[in-house]
């Protein structure tokens, strides 16, 4: 199982002493940061990565939003009593939006299920 990390803030190798005063208080702040040479680089890709992703993000507007929720906390590894009880459902009513989401996206079975929530996590995540 691969540990997964999350990043608050990225700073260029060659970075000045100030930007790293910035991106701390940033941090501090709540907020991410990425340094402004990253930050380009990014951008350029941006329109590669979205050619390459606009797929997904149909799948993703194809699910109600409480769809996605479920399926966002599948993705954190909630098990169906811990969602019904985040959202003040029944455990039937959690496996029905699992139904649902497992037939829009065509998934064929549970373990498809996690793996599909695990890869479009980033995605959920921005979509919330």
């Amino acid at each position: 199982m691969m540990a997964q990390i999350q990043v608050a803030g990225h700073l260029h190798k060659g970075f000045a002493l100030s930007e790293l005063f910035y991106c701390i208080q940033e941090i501090l702040s709540g907020r991410q940061y990425i340094s402004p040479q990253l930050n380009s680089m990014l951008m350029s890709l941006e329109d590669e990565e979205v050619k390459e992703y606009t797929p997904t993000i149909k799948l993703l507007k194809s699910l109600t939003n409480r769809e996605k929720e479920v399926l966002k906390a599948i993705a954190k590894s909630y098990t169906t009593p811990k969602i019904a009880d985040m959202f003040y459902i029944s455990a039937a009513t959690v496996n029905n939006h699992r139904a649902n989401i497992m037939e829009k996206l065509n998934i064929k079975g549970r373990n498809q299920l996690i793996s599909i929530a695990l890869t479009l996590k980033p995605f959920l995540e921005q979509a919330a």
